[in-house]
């Protein structure tokens, strides 16, 4: 695993390397959103919130298996 340095500003921000934004498909104007933990923070990709865009469109059912199938994809992308 490698590890990464960044300074912080008189701001609070940090840059994050170029090999991690692109680990992650961050572009310039995207949310991250950063979970403090025990032993340290996780960075993570913000993801659009899907309520309401397929209002009327899909069923509850057919919303639920996508974002099932949806997540064990992200979870064998990130292993």
């Amino acid at each position: 695993m490698e590890v990464y340095r960044s300074k912080m500003t008189s701001k609070g921000q940090i840059t994050i390397p170029k090999s991690i934004r692109e680990l992650l498909h961050l572009l310039k104007g995207d949310e991250v959103v950063l979970v403090p933990t025990e032993k340290g923070v996780i960075l993570k990709r913000e993801t659009a919130s899907l309520r309401g865009i397929w209002k009327g469109e899909l069923t509850k059912k057919e919303i639920n298996e996508g974002i099932k199938e949806i997540r064990s994809k992200w979870r064998i992308d990130t292993l």
